[in-house]
């Protein structure tokens, strides 16, 4: 297991089935409510459920769901020795 899956795997287990925007920023998902604001206009992030006005719900699965799909692997440098 990798450092990216070992930390999927702790975020899976810090969150709630319904997790809030300050549950994303406890998991280092966002820095700040702004952020997490933006990722949400432009189409961004995980799937979420907007209750009213204030109260955006990040579904557990979705959230884990965007972090697997987002995992990227670094290549290896062509040009190193």
């Amino acid at each position: 297991m990798d450092f990216l899956d070992e930390y999927i795997q702790w975020a899976f287990n810090r969150l709630p089935q319904m997790a809030t925007t300050k549950d994303l920023r406890n998991i280092g998902l966002y820095n700040s409510d702004q952020a997490a604001a933006a990722a949400r206009r432009k189409g961004l992030g995980p799937q979420f459920f907007r209750i009213n006005a204030r109260v955006i719900l990040y579904p557990k699965n979705a959230v884990i769901d965007f972090l697997t799909r987002s995992k990227c692997s670094p290549r290896k440098n062509k040009y190193a020795r």
